[in-house]
This record gives structure tokens, C-alpha cells and sequence, in this order.
């Protein structure tokens, strides 16, 4: 894996991970917000509802209550729940209500989680308000809830007992529920419901917006940040490293493998042999007689002589098949899935091709070449022998030529 994956990498990590920080904590309070906000639109109901009760009770109450003729436009509770259902048909989803555990009207009686409510106001007096979540299935509510207490004893010439309540209340709710009140109690509570799907909606949009914004951002800032990295770091590094790694596996005077390059590639290449049953022949070779050509044309003509030697065998080369320079004028050549007998066959051409081409300012020039083929049990040393011992045989029967063992 090279080094600019590597830095991408850490940084695409790093930055999933800020976001997926980031964007929880924002959720988190994008919610939070529309939480507030639909607490604020209840709140603003709810004072809505309570303004219409104290007008009622205020100004129109006075002028209803005569006779013992009951009117419910001058009950402050019928006056804000049917005020209230015009805001709900304007603003669906809306509502108004008000529960009772003894209502007078049966439509006000206390249901599920009301009832709770209910009570947790009687046993705490000092408590004011409360809130309340609940899921339809279909849409999430927010209840702001405000305890109705019996606060004035006006109140009790309807609800304390039946034989002082309106005729034409006990007529039209009957004489079993809506009784025994008495003042201070909490007999039920005002419910404002408000849907929050709309500031979760927006919650989730903003949401959205910032993960696209930051992804753009981000995108945006990863080119520019490769562009960066790639001119002022990956690229300086990247010709170090070739360069270390040009010095540490390759001649300095032919370019091909050094010792080294070839003691590693051996060694795995018979490894792979042994392990998929291939064959595998290794080569040396050496030019004869080369210190008389240092000694006669000089070591820069000599120099001259093993780059083209390596140039003309490369040329000969196919894939995986390895040129290396063991020092001096001595060279190995690396045969993977090559037999003795073509390593032969080839081992002739190299030799060919160096003794018939003359190099420049010196003339022909011979090279002895030694074959070893991998046995079953060998390892790099005993193949490197028997090469070895290929090798001076070619020499000792005459050079240029081609010997196996």
C-alpha cells in the first residue's frame, strides 16, 4: 500500500469519524431545538385558550348566569374548547381539550395517560405545568398540560351539588357526574396538543443540508489536500523511496538486480518451485579473460563493456526471467519454469550474442556460462554450487561455451 492510499485513508477515517461525532451531537440538538419550538407553540396555545377563560369569565359569565338558566357559552371551558377548534381547523393537527376524572360532560372524561397526569397534579400542588410525549402511529405529539383547579366558588353553584346546579344543566348533562367539587381542587387539566412532524421534518432537512455541506467541503478539500500532498510530500517521497530502493536492489553501473536483489528473488523463487512442483534453472556467467581489458583499455572502458553486456543478455530476457550482477564481471541469470535442456538452449544464445557482436573500442569479447536445474532437495546454497561448478568447468574446457553438471 503505498503512502498517498495510506494518508487517504487515515484522513477519510478521521473525517467519517468527526462527522458521524458531529453529526450525532447535531442531531441531538437540531431535535432538541424542535422540541423547544413546539413547547413554544404550545405554550402560545395554551395562553391563547387560557385569555378566552378570563374573558369569559371576565365579561361574558356575568351577563349568561341569571335565573338558573344554564348557557354554556358562559362556561369559560365550552368558550375555549370551541375557540380553540376554530385554530384546529386552520392549523390541522392542532388541538385543544380540556379532561376531567368527574366532568360534567361525559366527552371530557379523563382517558389513558390523562388520568396519571391528573393525579400527579393533585399530589404535587406546587406543580404548575407538565409535558407530555405520545405516537399515534402516524404522528408524534407534544402535550403541554396546565392543572384546572377550582378557584373561585362560583364555580360551585354548578358543580357542588345537583339540587343547586341550573335546572337546564341537570337536564342536559344529568344529575351522576360534573359534582362534588370543592375549591382548591384539581379536577382536571388543559391539554394542548401540537404534532411535532413538522420541526422534526426540519430538524432532519438541516440535518441533511449539513451532511451534504460538510461531504462537499470535504470532497472539495481531499483534492485540494492530494494536490498538496502529492507536489510538496508524496511525490518528493515516493522518488526517495525509488531512489533507496534503486540503491538497495539494483547495480549502480549496469541497472540490473545487485547481489542482494538476487539472493532474495532465489530464494523465493525456489520456494515457489518446491511449493508448486516447477521446474527452475539458474544460470552464471562470466566473461572471460575481463581484466585484460581493465588493464589494457582502462576501468572506464571496462565499465563500458559490462553496460553493454547487460544491455545486449536484458534484451534477450521475458518476463520473471531476473539478469543480476554478483560483482565484477561475474552475472547470474534467473530461470523460472526453464528445464536444464532449455536453459541450455538459451544459455547458447546469450553466449552467441556476446561472442559474435565485437564491442566498441575493444573488440570480441567471450563470456562461460554454468547451469544448475532445481532438484527436489535442493536449497539456494547447493543450486549456487552446482552452478558454480558448471561454471568452471566452461572455464577449464576452453571458455565460451556453455556447461552443465
Amino acid at each position: 500500500m503505498d503512502l498517498k492510499l495510506k494518508l487517504n485513508i487515515v484522513l477519510a477515517l478521521t473525517f467519517l469519524i468527526a462527522l458521524a461525532v458531529t453529526g450525532f451531537i447535531l442531531d441531538n440538538s437540531l431535535r432538541a431545538n424542535a422540541l423547544e419550538k413546539s413547547k413554544f407553540a404550545a405554550i402560545h396555545q395554551m395562553d391563547t385558550a387560557m385569555a378566552i377563560r378570563k374573558y369569559t369569565d371576565v365579561y361574558v359569565k356575568p351577563y349568561l348566569v341569571h335565573d338558573q338558566e344554564f348557557r354554556p357559552a358562559s362556561v369559560p371551558s365550552f368558550s375555549a374548547t370551541m375557540s380553540m377548534k376554530y385554530f384546529e381547523d386552520m392549523y390541522p393537527g392542532y388541538s385543544y381539550r380540556e379532561a376531567a376524572l368527574n366532568p360534567t360532560n361525559p366527552k371530557d372524561q379523563a382517558k389513558d395517560w390523562e388520568i396519571g397526569i391528573i393525579k400527579s397534579f393533585r399530589d404535587n400542588p406546587s406543580k404548575r405545568e407538565g409535558f407530555h410525549i405520545s405516537n399515534d402511529g402516524y404522528e408524534q405529539y407534544l402535550h403541554y398540560i396546565k392543572p384546572i383547579k377550582v378557584s373561585s366558588p362560583t364555580c360551585l353553584q354548578c358543580h357542588s351539588t345537583p339540587d343547586v346546579a341550573p335546572a337546564t344543566l341537570i337536564q342536559k348533562y344529568g344529575d351522576k357526574n360534573g359534582f362534588g367539587w370543592k375549591l382548591d381542587d384539581v379536577i382536571g387539566v388543559q391539554i394542548v396538543s401540537v404534532p411535532m412532524s413538522v420541526p422534526i421534518a426540519e430538524s432532519r432537512q438541516s440535518l441533511i443540508v449539513y451532511i451534504i455541506s460538510i461531504f462537499l467541503i470535504c470532497s472539495l478539500f481531499f483534492v485540494l489536500l492530494n494536490l498538496m500532498l502529492n507536489k510538496v510530500i508524496i511525490s518528493p517521497a515516493e522518488d526517495k523511496q525509488r531512489s533507496l530502493e534503486k540503491i538497495a536492489n539494483y547495480d549502480h553501473l549496469t541497472g540490473v538486480f545487485n547481489r542482494r536483489a538476487f539472493e532474495e528473488t532465489l530464494k523465493w523463487m525456489i520456494g515457489k518451485s518446491h511449493r508448486d512442483e516447477e521446474v527452475f534453472s539458474l544460470v552464471f556467467c562470466d566473461l572471460d579473460k575481463f581484466k585484460s581489458v581493465n588493464d589494457n583499455f582502462g576501468h572506464d572502458v571496462g565499465d563500458a563493456v559490462l553496460i553493454e553486456f547487460s544491455k545486449r543478455i536484458g534484451a534477450l530476457l521475458k518476463y520473471q526471467q531476473s539478469l543480476c550482477r554478483l560483482g565484477g564481471e561475474e552475472f547470474a541469470i534467473i530461470l523460472p519454469n526453464t528445464k536444464k535442456e532449455k536453459a541450455m538452449e538459451m544459455a547458447e544464445t546469450f553466449r552467441a550474442v556476446i561472442a559474435d557482436q565485437p564491442f566498441e573500442g575493444v573488440g570480441q569479447i567471450t563470456c562461460s556460462f554454468g547451469i544448475s536445474e532445481l532438484m527436489p532437495q535442493d536449497d539456494s546454497g547447493s543450486l549456487m554450487k552446482r552452478a558454480d561448478i558448471s561454471l568452471y568447468k566452461a572455464k577449464e574446457t576452453g571458455r565460451n561455451r556453455v556447461c552443465i553438471v
